[in-house]
């Protein structure tokens, strides 16, 4: 089992979001993936392109937020890379939420970046805070759930 490189991770998702204008969800999966040394971490991106804008630009459940979940259960769940335990994925996926949530007041997209336009670069920079958090938050659960229960 791959412990993320938490730090690699973080710098890789905000060039992703940043320099080439992926969208949050898609960028917190590949870092998070790229942090743990897959190698086919592009392979799953387009299976987060919809989340943008909290899932279709409906404003609900943020992206960054979406990106995290995925690559928890990615790493941990049903058929994942080594764990393949529901409950202890289940168990991750809910201290991320709630860590998100605590840290910024809603996981509801639409509540986070009130009073921006959708499509604006104020946005995207405001964003930056979702997707660094959530790549950092997420793996410090992931990590944590594969050395209490994996070891190194």
């Amino acid at each position: 089992m791959y412990l993320i490189n938490i730090e690699k991770a973080a710098e890789t998702a905000l060039m992703k979001f940043t320099d080439e204008k992926w969208h949050c969800a898609e960028s917190v999966l590949y870092g998070l993936l790229t942090g743990a040394g897959f190698r086919n971490a592009d392979e799953y991106v387009t299976s987060m392109s919809g989340f943008n804008g909290g899932v279709g630009g409906t404003k609900n459940m943020c992206g960054a937020l979406s990106g995290g979940v995925a690559a928890a259960g990615y790493m941990l769940g049903r058929g994942g890379s080594a764990m393949r335990d529901m409950a202890l994925c289940a168990e991750t996926c809910g201290r991320f939420y709630k860590a998100f949530e605590a840290h910024f007041g809603t996981a509801m997209c639409g509540e986070l970046t009130k009073g921006y336009e959708f499509v604006c670069p104020e946005r995207r920079t405001y964003c930056r805070n979702m997707v660094e958090f959530s790549v950092r938050a997420c793996g410090k659960e992931i990590n944590e759930t594969i050395e209490k229960n994996l070891g190194k």
